[in-house]
C-alpha cells in the first residue's frame, strides 16, 4: 500500500495522502505506461464477474478502459461514480470496463466493488501487474484501444468530459 501516492487537487496544493512528502514534488507526471505504445501484458483474476479472469489479450477488437484503484484510496471511491456513469452510457462501439485492484487481499476488492456500486468486471491485482504498467498513483485510469495501444493515461479521478473525449477518441462516443 505504501508503494502509491493518492493526490487530491486543492485550490493552490496538491497535498499527498500516501507515499510520503517525497511524493509531493514527484506529481507533475503521469502514473501508467507511456501513451502511443502496446499496451502491457493483463491477465488478472475476477472478484466480481461473471467469467473467472480478465485477459486484456482477449479483448482485442474493442477498447478497453482500465481503473487501477485500492479500497482505501479516497479519490478512488470518488471516481467511482463518474466512471460508473460512463460504463453505463449507450455508444458507438462496445468498451470493456474493468477494474484493477491493488489490495493487499482480494475479498477487500470485492468489498470496495460493491461499496462503491462498481457494475463493471472488478480483478485482483495478484501478480505486481501495476508495476509493470508504471502505476503509482491512484487512482491511475487506461484506456487500450482496440489494437492494443495505449491511448490515454490519467493519474487522478477524471471528469465525465474527460472520459467522454477519451472514449471518443477510441471510437466509442456517447450514442443518444
Amino acid at each position: 500500500m505504501a508503494r502509491f501516492r493518492v493526490a487530491i487537487a486543492a485550490p493552490t496544493a496538491l497535498l499527498v495522502l500516501a507515499g510520503g512528502l517525497s511524493g509531493a514534488l514527484s506529481l507533475a507526471g503521469r502514473s501508467g505506461p507511456p501513451v502511443g505504445v502496446a499496451a502491457p501484458p493483463l491477465d488478472l483474476p475476477l472478484v466480481k464477474g461473471n467469467v473467472p479472469r480478465f485477459s486484456l489479450v482477449e479483448e482485442r477488437g474493442r477498447p478497453v478502459l482500465i481503473e487501477v484503484f485500492a479500497s482505501w484510496c479516497r479519490a478512488c471511491e470518488g471516481a467511482a461514480p463518474t466512471l460508473a456513469a460512463a460504463s453505463r452510457v449507450r455508444r458507438a462501439r462496445e468498451v470493456r470496463f474493468v477494474g484493477v485492484s491493488v489490495d493487499d487481499d482480494p475479498f477487500l476488492a470485492a468489498v470496495a466493488a460493491q461499496r462503491w456500486s462498481i457494475p463493471y468486471d472488478v480483478a485482483f491485482d495478484d501478480v505486481g501487474a501495476a508495476d509493470t504498467w508504471k502505476v503509482d498513483r491512484l487512482p491511475a485510469v487506461i484506456v487500450v484501444d482496440a489494437a492494443g495501444s495505449v491511448r490515454h493515461v490519467g493519474s487522478s479521478a477524471p471528469t465525465a468530459a474527460e472520459l467522454e473525449r477519451w472514449l471518443a477518441d477510441v471510437g466509442a462516443p456517447r450514442v443518444d
